[in-house]
Formats: C-alpha cells, sequence, structure tokens
C-alpha cells in the first residue's frame, strides 16, 4: 500500500497529477490516488483501502455497510457478513 501525497490515504495505487506552479513556467508533478485526481473516472474510487484490510468492493447484503474482498472473499467490516 502506498500513501497519497493529498490526502495521506492509503491506497494499492497512485496516479501522477501534474499541476502549473505559481511561476507557470514550471509543473509541480503530486502522487495522488484516482479520488484527489481530477480528471480520472469515478470508477477507480473503488479501489480505496479499508482500515482493516482488502479494498472496497460494494454494500453489504445485510446492513448495508462497507464490503472489502479479502483474498477472493466478500467480508463487511461492519456486521461480519462473508460471501463469494
Amino acid at each position: 500500500m502506498v500513501e497519497c501525497e493529498r490526502c495521506g490515504d492509503e491506497v494499492s495505487r497512485l496516479f501522477e497529477h501534474r499541476t502549473r506552479t505559481e511561476t507557470m513556467t514550471h509543473r509541480r508533478t503530486e502522487r495522488v490516488c484516482a479520488s484527489c485526481h481530477p480528471t480520472l473516472p469515478a470508477e477507480l474510487e473503488r479501489e480505496r483501502a479499508v482500515t482493516d484490510g482488502g479494498t472496497r468492493v460494494s454494500s453489504c447484503p445485510t446492513c448495508s455497510g462497507t464490503t472489502i474482498d479479502d483474498g477472493g472473499v466478500l467480508r463487511c467490516v461492519e456486521c461480519g457478513w462473508t460471501g463469494v
């Protein structure tokens, strides 16, 4: 896992985002996550890591909580539901 330079979240991959500096002749490169990058599609936001491991996949069918992919098994971090 790597850390986004803008928001500090732990994510599985970063994207380079180049912004102009104050002089307008140079650009500054940041390594940011999909949710901080202004031009990436929203589907990539799902890769944000969940605190206890895995990446966010969908909502839990039981409690509508955060569900993560934990090695091929879906697991709810709130109620403990598991499924394939």
